[in-house]
């Protein structure tokens, strides 16, 4: 019996929310505390939350200009409908900004409708 209430609680921890917050992550990028807004976004992201991978791909393209992140995080969130990163994903491959120009790629971040 204390199996199956240890296996139960195990499972319930497994599925719990990852811990982050985004407002609290907004805040921090504001005062210019990158490395607490990434601690706050990332287990976010990286549990498929389009808004938190929206800003990571912000914060790498304004921060870090780490081009290669910022295409992997605005392509995630973009996948999932979210239009900001829809549209940024497709500047970024029209400006050929850090990336290689692309007609083809920069329309295939715009909604299409």
């Amino acid at each position: 019996m204390r199996r199956i209430a240890l296996a139960a609680a195990l499972l319930l921890g497994l599925t719990a929310p990852a811990l982050g917050d985004i407002d609290t992550g907004v805040d921090a990028f504001e005062r210019g505390d990158y490395a607490a807004a990434y601690r706050e976004w990332k287990p976010l992201a990286d549990e498929g939350d389009a808004n938190a991978q929206y800003n990571l791909g912000g914060m790498y393209y304004h921060v870090e200009q780490n081009y290669a992140e910022v295409i992997k995080w605005l392509r995630l969130s973009a996948e999932q409908g979210h239009a900001s990163a829809r549209h940024d994903l497709g500047a970024v491959y029209t400006s050929g900004h850090g990336v290689k120009q692309s007609s083809s790629e920069a329309g295939a971040g715009k909604e299409t409708t």
